[in-house]
């Protein structure tokens, strides 16, 4: 026996989860007037909880308000035990999870052997739900409950939330029309993954606002199902529904989940006219096509969501009354057109899904003006080109563009990163990017050969990288970048590069240049003229053969040049000299034979010159390094 003398105001809280009780015998719980909370669920013995005897609970009623008995082996609910007492604060009760295949018995299982006489004069005098009056909260869901009645409830007037999903017994005739009716403050009701081929009908239930038959059996939603009701949620995912009529769900609706069922358009308008509805999830359907008067008037709507259908094309005003400011997700489809317009009449999508369709165009009527896209994903489609528009952290990864055309992303602002890697893209037209913001640029791995002058035009900006990588570019226009006022770390590598493009990056302002892994022979003394803000400077993998006195010398906030894997045979004394930030310098697996002293490199850390041609150094070559605390390792291993 558990019990303990409490003061009358403390909130007890009972823990006996997943212990090894099978069967609570008399006065198990007793004597706990301040118990708040009684956990019983899960027990491990056996199946656990089997019994609890009509006078296991002693003196423990006066505050209890939730009672956990799910996940064990009750057969029927325990009106034994809580009728001994009356239990006015128990609003919670939670016994999903078990056996109970009736929920008003009252069972004579919940008696000893030796006691069936009171059981029998105790069932006589039993009412019904009248010592637990205000549960508002009964979770009887995940057990094989046979039926319930029309009266069976009906003592549970302030119950709001009832949960039945999973009772696969219970269907249209077990759990009939009006079951429910009796219960005026209830809110939500969920019949989800039970047996039920139709909607029950519920009437006057004023309160009534949220109802769940996610996988159930229904084949068909008909005009007039809800009555009276003043639903805002339904959510019927999962069922087999291929027919929605007209005039089915109520004004009041905000919510309508209806995704993975057989739902196709056999009547034009069973969404019209829902002023209220803000979230419509039509996904993993069987829809094919869609009524231009199917969204009408739905004036609040601001997630449709229509992926994984079988939709071929979207018209311009199927959506012209619908905001779809948070969602429209239309991706896994066959759509190959969307009309110019469809979307010209919002100014916010947030998150804009059409990838893995067919598309071969935008639309150009103003879709994408003036317009935030937080994420628009268009990949796997079939585009050629790329007209204007705003977007916000664009991929279009795995599609077929081949052109970005003037004016492509005219005053445009990309809140993220612009992505079009992996594009068969060969061309990007003088001033495809006006007046824009990016944070990243991500061009790599396209087909593109050279950059021709003012891409960027009128005060473009990128706060961080422009990755124009492993493409096929041979030369870079004087004025390729002119317009950008800003960036961060341009990268050229694994390109055709023959010559430094000195102009082009010229008064960028620009930190990080990576150039490596092209056919650059030479540096010349103006190589990085105008360049002084760089700090890395990666070259690696070039065919440059020698460093010449002032080449590097406006670089003094370099802090890493990496020029391994060249063919530098020739290093001219003084080639270092400016290199006041210097940390790093990479000079590994190239010709040189001869090494210079290094001068006023007071920050240089490691130098590598292993895999060389040395012969000879300059006399006292390292001496101003003895000094330098910074220095700490130089490379020379591997000379051939």
């Amino acid at each position: 026996m558990l019990s303990q003398n409490c003061t009358p105001n403390l909130k007890l809280r009972l823990d006996l989860v997943k212990n090894q009780l099978t069967v609570l015998e008399e006065d198990s719980l007793a004597g706990l007037p301040a118990l708040y909370t009684l956990r019983l669920h899960s027990q491990q013995q056996g199946n656990g909880l089997t019994t609890i005897h009509y006078n296991a609970f002693k003196d423990i009623n006066g505050n209890l308000t939730n009672l956990w008995l799910s996940d064990n082996a009750l057969t029927t609910f325990p009106h034994g035990v809580l009728s001994e007492q009356q239990y006015d604060k128990l609003v919670n009760v939670q016994i999903d999870h078990n056996r109970i295949f009736n929920i008003t018995l009252y069972s004579d299982r919940d008696f000893p052997p030796r006691t069936k006489t009171i059981h029998t004069k105790k069932e006589r005098a039993f009412k019904l739900w009248k010592s637990t009056p205000y549960i508002a909260t009964l979770n009887a869901a995940y057990n094989v409950i046979l039926g319930i009645s029309p009266t069976d409830l009906c003592g549970l007037q302030y119950l709001r939330d009832l949960k039945l999903a999973a009772n696969t017994l219970l269907n249209s005739q077990t759990f009939g029309d009006g079951t429910v009716d009796c219960l005026k403050r209830l809110y939500r009701i969920d019949l989800s993954d039970t047996s039920f081929s139709l909607v029950p009908t519920m009437t006057d239930m004023p309160n009534l606002r949220e109802l769940k038959m996610n996988r159930c059996d229904l084949t068909a939603l008909q005009a007039g199902i809800f009555g009276d009701l003043q639903l805002t949620h339904i959510n019927m995912d999962g069922n087999k529904i291929i027919t929605v009529e007209n005039n089915v769900f109520p004004p009041s609706v905000i919510y309508i989940f209806l995704q993975s069922n057989c739902f196709r358009f056999t009547h034009d308008n069973p969404f019209t006219n829902l002023l209220n509805l803000k979230y419509l999830h039509l996904g993993h359907n069987k829809i094919d096509y869609i009524p231009d008067t199917a969204f009408h008037n739905c004036t609040s709507l601001r997630t449709l969501l229509l992926h994984r259908n079988n939709i071929g094309w979207l018209s311009k005003g199927m959506f012209k009354d619908s905001p779809l400011t948070d969602h429209f997700y239309a991706y896994d489809n066959d759509i190959s057109c969307i009309e110019d317009g469809t979307f010209n009449h919002t100014s916010r999508i947030s998150f804009l899904y059409l990838y893995n369709n067919k598309l071969t165009r935008l639309p150009m009527g103003g879709d994408f003006s003036s317009k935030t896209v937080v994420i628009l994903q268009l990949q796997n489609n079939r585009f050629t080109e790329i007209p204007s528009g705003v977007f916000e952290d664009l991929t279009i990864t795995g599609s077929s563009i081949t052109t970005v055309r003037s004016g492509a992303f005219r005053n445009t602002r990309f809140g993220k990163d612009f992505d079009l890697r992996g594009n068969p893209l060969k061309t990007i037209e003088t001033g495809a990017f006006d007046s824009s913001t990016f944070n990243m640029i991500y061009l790599q791995g396209n087909k593109l050969t050279n950059l021709t002058n003012s891409v960027f035009a009128n005060a473009s900006s990128i706060n961080g990288i422009l990755d124009l990588g492993m493409n096929e570019i041979t030369t870079v226009a004087s004025e390729a970048f002119d317009g950008l006022t800003s960036v961060s770390s341009i990268f050229l590598n694994d390109n055709d590069i023959g010559d430094y493009p000195t102009a082009a990056l010229a008064n960028l302002g620009i930190k990080h240049v990576n150039i490596s892994n092209n056919n650059i022979t030479e540096l010349s003394l103006v190589a990085f003229r105008d360049q002084n803000d760089l700090v890395t400077v990666n070259m690696t993998g070039n065919r440059v053969t020698r460093l010449r006195k002032g080449t590097l010398s406006n670089l003094a906030n370099m802090r890493t040049l990496l020029l391994s894997n060249n063919l530098i045979s020739y290093i001219e004394p003084g080639s270092f000299s400016g290199l006041y930030s210097v940390e790093q310098i990479d000079l590994a697996d190239n010709e040189i034979f001869f090494f210079p002293a290094m001068e006023n490199l007071t920050d240089l850390a490691l130098i590598d010159l292993s895999n060389n041609h040395l012969k000879t150094f300059e006399i006292a070559a390292f001496d101003e390094l003895a000094d330098n605390k910074a220095f700490m390792t130089l490379y020379v291993y591997e000379m051939n």
